[in-house]
């Protein structure tokens, strides 16, 4: 009895390992193998716009976006009195307005009176990373 007992548990340990060995070649098949020192974007397609192509700063139906730090409702309400725009939503410590005037004569009327900051709502674009591109690179920003 003992001796079945000791095939059993061999057998069983056995068939453990050879369920595990096969599982790991399976999943060696199906994974592709990944370079950590260069990013392949061969299969993204991407159009990158020409900078003056691009939007620079949010702008919808007439309106332009600014924004200024306000750390209350009342701060943010005040600086829309003062440049005499219309606030449309604080939040964070960032109060976002709107404008139908130059946002930049906005900005330069509040620069004139020493008013607190306000600027533009910028757009970010991140652009693709390009083929070859080493992730040490990307990493200390390019240098």
């Amino acid at each position: 009895m003992k001796k079945n007992m000791i095939w059993i548990i061999l057998g069983t340990v056995v068939v453990i390992i050879l369920v595990i060995g096969v599982i790991i070649m399976i999943g060696k098949l199906f994974m592709k193998p990944y370079d950590s020192h260069n990013v392949e974007t061969e299969s993204i397609s991407y159009t990158i716009a020409d900078e003056e192509e691009r939007p620079q700063y949010v702008t919808y139906d007439g309106y332009t976006e600014l924004i200024a730090l306000a750390d209350t409702d009342e701060q943010a309400k005040e600086i829309a009195t003062l440049y005499g725009i219309e606030l449309k939503r604080h939040e964070n410590g960032v109060a976002v307005y709107v404008t139908q005037e130059d946002p930049r004569e906005v900005i330069k009327r509040g620069e004139e009176n020493g008013w607190p900051t306000i600027s533009l709502n910028n757009i970010i674009y991140i652009d693709p990373i390009k083929k070859g591109t080493k992730m040490n690179d990307l990493l200390d920003g390019g240098q």
